[in-house]
């Protein structure tokens, strides 16, 4: 009998394993099996999560404000200022000043227009003018008219020099400041316009005006004979700390007191024979060997030396003798 009952349990044991382990193998197919997942419905983003990310665009790829330029464009059959100024974000009065035709002008086939990619006019630079003279007379800053023609050195303009004005809507006349300061009292840096560009000239008197007035201000004493002796400059009355800026670009050969009576004085070299002085400052900005611009801020009007009141000698000299500075001033 209990042999009997060995074998029950025996089988029932064996009944049992073969149970547990069918149940275990089937699990373990069960979570062995691949879910597929239709890529299509998965977002980008998270389908390709483990692939390389692209780099990202770079400011000229995304498409960087562009500088304004100058437009050459050739007239083809069916255009109208209209759809041409619509096509270049402009307006038809920029393309029609610019191109010296009439805003009601029939265009013609094979006609050639210029004109400014921003609203605006072009200018040709006239002789004797400076990029002060021409932000002065049409109401806009230095830098906005230097930026927007690609002017690297706006204390250097060149006779028949393209600028283009934004936001100007006619031509009109530019008359000469007679200071080489800004509004804003700060110095514009520009020379006259000449045929090369460079800082000087001619000889002749009628045409060497191309030095910046250090100081904006009345004449207080002129060039020539004075109290029996021969006054050197100009004197030019402005009140104590006023700007004094450099005539022209050069190199500072002196900064200090002068004992001679100029007080505290600066000269400047401009090369070509041509020496500046400032006399009677208040205070010195610049050092002896320095390289200074055009209408860059040297110094502060005072009335140190040998002076009667606040104001700025101002001397020219050519090849070691004085000149009148007034030959050279717009």
């Amino acid at each position: 009998m209990k042999k009997i009952s060995y074998i029950t349990a025996a089988v029932i044991f064996a009944a049992i394993l073969f149970v547990g382990g069918f149940v275990i193998n089937f699990v373990s197919k069960s979570n062995n099996k691949t879910v597929k997942h239709d890529d299509s419905k998965i977002p980008q983003s998270e389908a390709k999560s483990d692939a390389e990310s692209p780099p990202a665009k770079t400011i000229e790829e995304k498409g960087a404000i562009k500088k304004p330029e100058i437009i050459k464009y050739t007239v083809k059959v069916g255009d109208t200022l209209e759809s041409i100024a619509k096509a270049y974000g402009v307006t038809v009065n920029t393309i029609a000043i610019s191109s010296s035709i009439s805003v009601d002008s029939i265009l013609k086939e094979g006609q050639e227009l210029r004109f400014p990619s921003v609203s605006g006019i072009l200018y040709t630079v006239k002789d004797g003018e400076t990029l002060w003279d021409i932000s002065t007379t049409y109401d806009i800053n230095v830098s906005d008219i230097a930026v927007a023609s690609g002017i690297d050195s706006p204390g250097k303009l060149k006779l028949g020099q393209e600028l283009i004005i934004p936001g100007a809507d006619k031509i009109q006349p530019v008359l000469a400041a007679p200071a080489g300061t800004s509004k804003s009292g700060q110095s514009s840096g520009a020379r006259v316009a000449s045929r090369s560009g460079s800082a000087l000239k001619s000889s002749s008197a009628s045409s060497n005006r191309t030095m910046l007035w250090p100081v904006r201000g009345r004449i207080s004493s002129p060039f020539g004979q004075r109290w029996g002796k021969m006054h050197k400059g100009i004197d030019i009355a402005a009140p104590v700390g006023t700007n004094v800026v450099a005539s022209m670009g050069g190199v500072v050969t002196r900064s200090g007191w002068d004992s001679g009576g100029y007080g505290y004085l600066i000269v400047i070299s401009h090369g070509n024979g041509f020496v500046t002085y400032y006399g009677h400052n208040s205070k010195l900005l610049v050092k002896s060997g320095e390289k200074v611009a055009a209408g860059e801020h040297i110094a502060e009007v005072g009335s140190t030396g040998d002076s009667t009141g606040p104001h700025c000698h101002f001397e020219v000299r050519k090849n070691g003798t004085p000149v009148n500075p007034i030959n050279y001033l717009p």
